[in-house]
């Protein structure tokens, strides 16, 4: 629904912010919403903002997992742009870990 997009959007700026604390609260929210609404979009994309979160906190095996789950959720949904953006995410990840990217 509109009301997990908006936190999900929130949270995205948080991270942005650096305030991972508030980021991760509002997808927590977002995610249990989409639970409850039975929206399979919301939770694969809360899986993906949640991926992105960890990762951003340092949280690179998590985030790979939470990431890894958020590629399946797309794929049932036969949403392959949201798969290749979840995929790119773990890319991203990885290569910021090793400091392929400086």
């Amino acid at each position: 629904g509109r009301r997990v997009q908006l936190l999900l959007g929130r949270a995205g700026v948080l991270a942005d912010m650096r305030d991972i604390e508030a980021a991760r609260a509002d997808v927590e929210e977002a995610h249990t919403l989409a639970l409850e609404l039975g929206d399979e979009s919301g939770i694969a994309r809360s899986l993906l903002v949640r991926g992105e979160v960890e990762r951003d906190n340092g949280d690179l095996a998590m985030a790979i997992g939470t990431l890894a789950e958020a590629v399946d959720h797309f794929r049932a949904l036969g949403d392959e742009q949201g798969a290749a953006d979840a995929i790119r995410e773990i890319g991203t990840g990885i290569s910021h870990h090793f400091g392929a990217f400086g």
